[in-house]
Formats: C-alpha cells, structure tokens, sequence
C-alpha cells in the first residue's frame, strides 16, 4: 500500500510496523536539486559541444554549471564570463524568456561566476553542509501535514543551495517526498502557498521553443520564491547533510515543549517524540 494512501489513525499497527512505516516515511530526499558531478560535467560537455543551449530556459543552471566547470579547469574569471556569454550569444533568442537581454545575461554570468570562484564551488554539493537555523524550523514545523512539512524542508534546503528563488518541477517534488502521487505534492505546494511558506514566481507557462521542437505544449518548470524571514543574529544554528532528516533537525534545534507547540500530538508521538 502506498505510504500516500494511510492517513492517521485509518488502520491500527504493531509497535514494530509502526516503526518501520515511520522510518520510511520520515525520510525526505533533499538532494534531488543538487548537482551532480557526473551529470553536471556530462551536460557541459553536450553544451560546449554544441556551442549554445540545448535546452529552452536553462540559462540560469547553464551559467552555474559552467562557472563551477570553468573554474576547476583553471579559467579566469574574465575567461569564464566570456565563454559563457558566447555560449548564450549563439543560442536562438527563443530560448530566453520574454525580455530577457544580453546585458542582463552578461551581468549574470559576472555575478554566478564571481561566487564560483570567491566560494571554490565544485560539481557535485549533494553532501555539502548547509547551515539551518532555528527559525526556519520552526517555520517548517508550522505547516500542515507531516508530508507538508517535508516538502517545506526540501524547498528550504534547495533554497539554501540557489537563492530565494529557485527551480522545481513536479518530478524532483515526487522524488523529495518518495511517491508517484502528483496530487500529493500539488496539494502540498497548495498549502505551502496558502501559509506564506512559499510563493509562485512563475507559474504554468508554456515552453514556446520546445513545445514547437517536440510537437507539443511543453510548460516551464513552476519557480518559487521562499518567504521566510532571515535569521536573526546570534540565533542557533547547525550545519546538516543529506542524511539527516527533518525531525533530526528539528530535534537538535528545538526540545521536546517546543516542538510541541507548533505540531499535533498524534504527529509529535509518531515522529519527534524521543524514544
């Protein structure tokens, strides 16, 4: 039976079965966006072969991916940039979206390539630690279901690793959250909009150049803005990886009464409470 389909209380369990479903179902997949390595290094060759896009809206991964690729070749930064923008420069303007400029790729390229090589950026940060603060938490454990809250967290992660506005399509959503159920996740993003947690930078918009290429309506990947506020100074923080969950987090950044305070008590018994 899928893990979607059991709601709270539905059907009655063993202590050893309920540990099991909840180990499962606790895990929140949150390198999903992460770039990896051999993916990343295999797509810059395919786009330097090729001498331009390959791919309608990917700019901004494009120019990210190459950053870091150029910076571990030993380019300099004003090398980098100029390889870029002839990248871009040579890519069929209908690849952009709507008003998008040269001048503003340019600008673009100047800042991702500055952070790639200020910040010694490589292929690969599926297991870099990424700092999460007590704040953000809390405001994760505010959302609705439990699955709701894992989706918070995963965003929160991606946020962490591309900015307050970042990518995510449907697919990366199913994989964060282990299921084959698109309502599952639209209905999260729902909820997470409805809170504030999120919202839509874009949303629903036709893929013009690859609709034309494939024969059919192709939509862009919906791009989200995260809401929550910045952390305070002097507020507790930990660096987490990839390994460690939710309620992991939650519990090395809050106790017991906290949590308390912003989940059921059917979800805190079943999930944070400390065996």
């Amino acid at each position: 039976m899928p893990a979607a389909l059991i709601k709270d209380g539905a059907i009655e369990l063993t202590d050893e079965q309920e540990a099991e479903f909840r180990e499962i179902e606790a895990r929140t997949d949150t390198t999903v966006t992460a770039v990896d390595t051999s993916d990343a290094l295999r797509k810059s060759a395919e786009i330097l072969k090729a001498g331009r896009l390959i791919a309608s809206n990917t700019r901004h991964s494009t120019t990210v991916k190459l950053a870091i690729f150029f910076y571990s070749q030993g380019f300099e930064r004003e090398e980098a940039v100029e390889a870029i923008m002839e990248i871009l420069l040579n890519t069929p303007r209908e690849y952009f979206s709507k008003g998008s400029t040269p001048e503003y790729w340019r600008k673009e390229a100047e800042r991702i390539v500055n952070l790639a090589f200020d910040r010694n950026y490589t292929l690969g940060n599926a297991d870099k630690p990424i700092t999460i603060y007590r704040s953000e938490i809390v405001e994760v454990l505010k959302v609705g279901t439990f699955r709701q809250k894992q989706l918070a967290y995963a965003m929160l992660v991606t946020s962490k690793r591309y900015g307050k506005v970042f990518y995510l399509t449907m697919k990366s959503g199913m994989a964060m959250l282990g299921t084959k159920s698109k309502p599952t996740v639209n209905t999260a993003i729902k909820k997470l909009v409805e809170v504030g947690f999120i919202e839509y930078v874009r949303k629903g918009e036709i893929d013009n150049a690859r609709s034309k290429e494939s024969g059919h309506v192709v939509y862009k990947p919906n791009k989200y803005r995260l809401l929550v506020s910045e952390p305070v100074e002097g507020e507790p923080s930990i660096e987490v990886t990839a390994e460690q969950t939710l309620v992991d987090v939650a519990r090395l950044l809050l106790d017991e009464k906290d949590i308390k305070q912003h989940v059921k008590r059917y979800e805190f018994d079943t999930r944070f409470r400390v065996s």
